[in-house]
This record gives C-alpha cells, sequence and structure tokens, in this order.
C-alpha cells in the first residue's frame, strides 16, 4: 500500500509506506503538539492525529529533541490563534 499525504510541516507531497512514515502526533484543533490551553499532548489522546513528514522534515524534528524550539519552527502552519497560553 502506498500513502499518498502532505507532510505536516513544509505541505510537500510524499509518497510513503503507512505504516514505516516518519510522523508526529498533532492536536486536530490547533494542528501542532500543543492542545488549546497550551499544554502538550499525549500521544494518541482523543482529538489527535498521527501525521506524516518529510525526510528533511523529519531531520529537523530529530535535530530539536531536547532543545525547546519554538512551534512556530516545527509547525510552521500551526493556528496559533487558537492557543490560550498564560504565563
Amino acid at each position: 500500500m502506498v500513502l499518498i499525504a502532505a507532510c505536516i510541516r513544509c505541505l510537500n507531497m510524499i509518497f510513503c509506506d503507512p505504516e514505516t512514515v516518519p510522523s508526529v502526533w498533532i492536536n486536530d484543533f490547533t494542528r501542532c503538539s500543543l492542545r488549546p490551553d497550551g499544554s502538550d499532548i499525549e500521544t494518541g489522546e482523543p482529538g489527535t492525529t498521527r501525521e506524516p513528514l518529510c525526510r528533511a522534515c523529519m531531520a529537523v524534528f530529530k535535530s530539536a529533541d531536547g532543545r525547546p524550539l519554538p512551534v512556530r519552527v516545527l509547525f510552521p502552519h500551526a493556528r496559533l490563534d487558537h492557543i490560550a497560553v498564560t504565563p
């Protein structure tokens, strides 16, 4: 089986195996790894989806491992206006 999908980060079309494609979990409403209240999502929780990443974007995610990068860097198409972050 071949999956034709858009990379969640750069929106480039990719052809991949749905079982082995690099992917990231996102909130369906915010389109990033944060809930509307600003907290981090849990893998597989209700209201989340596993979205594919192209190889170039997967390298960005791997290089960010352990470093706090802005959500806008990892998820350029996130709906940040739907996230309420309290100081």
